[in-house]
């Protein structure tokens, strides 16, 4: 899976094949497709090996943002506890990270194995939606969604090529400081998103 995910990150799917991971790995392509009983499969695992690193990361933020006092406390809580695993949750092969391995994968599956593979996103989502709810009344559920949903796309940001192209203040910010600054300038647009009336 390692290999496979190396692929995926330097290289795109579109360099995806038996072939390559088994000559990435040094393991024989006939006993990879025996193993994962071949590259769909491989890649559906794949898929919700990542899925399953960022939902139970926010599991468990979101049953400790819960407990957060007071409003606006509670809000930001939740808000990081959403997005914190986006941006922080590492592929197995740790140069990449999750949400990278699964936006590479997904346009590779068929409809029925994306569908399978999101199912816990959306579970994620809803569950995260629904605790959000009660501090966000001026927004109906349909509303708090799609504001979710455009957060989690915002959090998917390629900052190196933006920065290379000039598209950040203070060029030379080092990688992980500028990734610093842009979440949490994420976490703030967020908040003012949530706080923004229908």
């Amino acid at each position: 899976m390692s290999a496979t995910e190396q692929i995926l990150l330097e290289q795109g799917s579109h360099s995806i094949s038996i072939r390559r991971i088994a000559t990435l790995s040094g393991v024989n392509s006939a006993l990879i497709s025996y193993h994962f009983g071949g590259l769909d499969a491989l890649l559906q695992q794949l898929l919700e090996r990542n899925v399953d690193a960022i939902c139970d990361l926010r599991d468990v933020q979101l049953a400790a943002a819960g407990k957060a006092r007071g409003r606006e406390a509670r809000l930001e809580a939740l808000v990081r506890a959403y997005l914190d695993p986006l941006w922080s949750t590492r592929s197995i092969h740790h140069e990449g990270s999750a949400r990278k391995v699964i936006r590479e994968v997904l346009p590779l599956l068929g409809a029925a194995q994306r569908r399978r593979g999101v199912a816990r996103i959306n579970e994620s989502v809803n569950e995260t939606a629904r605790l959000i709810a009660p501090l966000t009344p001026h927004l109906t559920g349909d509303q708090l969604l799609v504001r979710l949903r455009l957060l989690a796309e915002a959090s998917n940001i390629q900052l190196q090529p933006l920065a290379r192209m000039g598209l950040f203040p203070s060029p030379g910010i080092p990688q992980d400081q500028l990734s610093q600054n842009v979440h949490a300038e994420l976490i703030r647009m967020a908040l003012g998103t949530l706080h923004q009336a229908g």
